[in-house]
């Protein structure tokens, strides 16, 4: 049946599919329907044979291209490696069904173990085993996470975008390496995590974890576990939760800095504005670690290099991004400080693994506890939690509406770790 645009509303199948056809070569005839055929007419002998071979090819076409179909699903699971776990709880949540969330263990053209993360509205979210690191955030087609285009995936070298997991130190400052070892070392998928304190509905996760190696101890002398739930809810919003524990045995206090180094993707950097962190004291990297300055803009503009920590920032910031009307919404809990940073062009060109026009297009922001790091006694357990979502952003006459950008942390407020 079709609508009076010809847009079709219905379909048959099989014999109500041939009795349609009878329908319309009787009407096409001018008999009534029922009435039976002569073949001795060339051109009615030319209509049967035509319906004939009608009803047989079409049988066949739709069976090879179901045998095709078969064929590329059994060729696409042969890359894979099994899947690993089923059900909440543990090291992977797994739900291959259609039209459920799905989770996926395989080996990277690069060599590389990753886990993908698939929520049945087309959200996706990699994770690399090596560093612990998102690498991919898709709301669709559109990847909401910037990957250098230099990027090494060759350990010992860091992935330069993503996610990267910083500890036990952040920047330069302290004994281990830049940024620590958390982001450079491989670490594995835990099947059977300690319970969450906090339960959530996400059913599309992955548990991780991470022990200091026996040569990274003889530099970091402290005994620790390090874990890690990223987690994609049905919404699309990316979730990270991390937990150190300090397994000392000797009575050693653990104490460390940490952050989720954000590489964000936007349109253009001198399009982009943050929001959120207005009027907070911030230290400047650029101008020595101990240097601390007060934040006198309405909002965080970027014109030239920035190596920023804001202190004692809010739960939820907002980072807009002009062309492209979209917002990203930061939630943190239990990491008091925001990192902000961009290379610009100079220090772009300098870098080796970035390409000299990535800085346009990306920005790293993440949740940190920098200024002040945290210290655990033995058998004390941290927790330390982001939360992202992208939603669209108002632009009318060059203003923008920043409450109803943040009205979700009155909405949808961040659930402690």
């Amino acid at each position: 049946m079709h609508d009076k645009n010809g847009c079709l509303l219905s379909s048959n199948t099989g014999e109500d599919h041939r009795t349609n056809i009878k329908e319309q070569v009787a009407w096409s005839e001018g008999r009534p329907f029922g009435s039976s055929v002569s073949i001795s007419s060339p051109s009615r002998l030319f209509v049967s044979l035509s319906l004939s071979l009608t009803l047989i090819s079409v049988p066949f076409f739709l069976s090879f291209f179901s045998r095709t179909i078969n064929t590329r699903r059994e060729r696409e699971r042969e890359v894979q490696t099994p899947n690993l776990v089923l059900g909440f709880g543990y090291g992977i949540g797994v739900s291959m069904e259609e039209g459920k969330p799905s989770i996926e263990r395989i080996k990277a053209s690069n060599g590389l173990e990753k886990v993908i993360l698939r929520e049945i509205r087309g959200v996706s979210i990699e994770v690399y085993l090596y560093g612990g690191q998102v690498i991919s955030w898709k709301n669709l087609s559109e990847e909401l996470l910037f990957v250098s285009s230099k990027a090494a995936f060759k350990p010992p070298k860091p992935i330069r975008g993503g996610i990267q997991i910083c500890f036990p130190q952040v920047g330069i400052h302290g004994v281990s390496e830049q940024q620590g070892f958390a982001r450079t070392h491989l670490w594995k998928i835990e099947d059977n995590p300690p319970a969450f304190p906090t339960k959530t509905a996400t059913k599309s996760f992955v548990d991780l974890i991470l022990k200091p190696s026996e040569e990274e101890l003889k530099n970091w002398p402290h005994s620790c576990e390090v874990r890690l739930r990223v987690a994609l809810s049905p919404g699309g919003d990316l979730i990270l939760t991390s937990r150190v524990r300090n397994t000392s045995t000797d009575g050693k206090l653990l104490s460390f800095s940490f952050a989720y180094l954000t590489y964000f993707c936007v349109s253009d950097i001198s399009e982009v504005r943050v929001e959120g962190l207005e009027t907070l004291d911030y230290l400047d990297f650029l101008k020595g670690r101990d240097n601390r300055f007060t934040e006198q803009g309405d909002a965080i503009v970027f014109e030239s290099e920035v190596d920023k920590v804001y202190l004692g920032a809010p739960p939820k910031i907002a980072i807009i991004d002009h062309e492209k009307k979209r917002t990203f919404v930061l939630a943190k809990d239990g990491l008091p400080d925001i990192v902000v940073w961009n290379p610009w062009d100079k220090k772009a060109k300098a870098i080796g693994d970035l390409g000299d026009e990535d800085y346009k297009h990306m920005l790293c922001v993440g949740a940190a506890a920098v200024e002040k790091p945290i210290t655990l006694k033995p058998g004390e357990e941290w927790t330390g939690r982001q939360e992202m979502s992208a939603v669209p952003s108002s632009y009318c006459s060059g203003q923008l509406d920043p409450a109803k950008v943040l009205q979700m942390s009155i909405e949808n407020p961040s659930v402690s770790g």
